[in-house]
């Protein structure tokens, strides 16, 4: 028997994309697949999807939670499987064979629990332009525009019970993680393969959220060791939170379509 993969699928008020999440899991050619949906006590007719979907699912809760990291937690809590890979409500798998090229290319028996493959992503704009992550996870490290998602990585289960999610973040615990997995030695194994298809636009992608987003990568970066603990790293800190902010307020002001002139007036390329 092939080793048991779970899929873990984080929701809340997501109706109207979470079907196609579940296709793409139930349609995968893996054969030992467990299939964990935790909602966030949803009220806008997930719960519908969820039931007349049943037959998909291996098991599903819907309760209040403190954010998707809370969430995640809750699915590996719950996981039976010797690895997890959270795809979320919306994302979905790059074709029906992903799930099983990526688990042929992870390590076999008890090192497939003890370690983190992972594949590149295909990440679709607002726009529905998409553009090929090619992930490596020493990016991580060295920069804030690192390519490696969940969604498209295999953690091996006695890795994520070592290390759960930090249910403080509402943004970058996935980033957390990652620096945390580095640190620890954990051993991680590519292939050069597109798992996923990563739908931006969610809350990482929403111009609300994008003083968090920046707040939060700093903050990160620091708790990880990758920023000094000294008045300039505050100063740092508090100037990420501002331009943000800023953007956030221009955006408003001018609306979306000049907002996206202005940056590629600016050279900065445009969702």
């Amino acid at each position: 028997m092939p080793p048991k993969i779970t899929i873990v699928t984080v929701v809340r008020n997501s109706a109207a994309i979470l079907e196609r999440t579940i296709q793409s899991v139930s349609a995968q050619s893996y054969p030992n697949v467990e299939y964990l949906v935790v909602d966030g006590a949803s009220t806008d007719g997930t719960l519908e999807v969820i039931r007349r979907n049943a037959p998909h699912i291996t098991r599903w809760v819907s309760e209040p939670d403190l954010g998707i990291a809370d969430a995640f937690n809750k699915g590996a809590l719950r996981a039976t499987g010797d690895a997890i890979l959270y795809m979320n409500a919306g994302d979905e798998f790059a074709d029906c064979t992903s799930l099983e090229l990526l688990v042929a290319g992870a390590p076999s028996g008890d090192r497939l629990r003890q370690t983190i493959t992972y594949g590149d992503s295909i990440i679709v704009l607002p726009s529905k332009r998409c553009i090929y992550a090619d992930a490596d996870h020493q990016t991580v490290c060295v920069t804030s525009d690192w390519k490696l998602c969940h969604q498209s990585a295999l953690i091996g289960i006695e890795v994520q019970r070592r290390f759960p999610y930090d249910s403080r973040l509402m943004l970058q615990m996935d980033h957390d993680f990652w620096l945390r997995c580095i640190d620890a030695k954990v051993e991680f194994h590519s292939i050069k393969q597109p798992v996923c298809r990563y739908w931006a636009g969610g809350m990482s992608g929403n111009p609300r959220y994008r003083v968090a987003l920046g707040m939060e990568g700093y903050l990160v970066r620091l708790l990880n060791g990758r920023r000094p603990k000294t008045l300039r790293t505050a100063l740092s800190l508090a100037g990420t939170a501002a331009i943000a902010e800023g953007k956030h307020r221009l955006r408003e002001l001018v609306g979306d379509r000049a907002f996206t002139a202005l940056k590629r007036a600016a050279g900065v390329a445009a969702e």
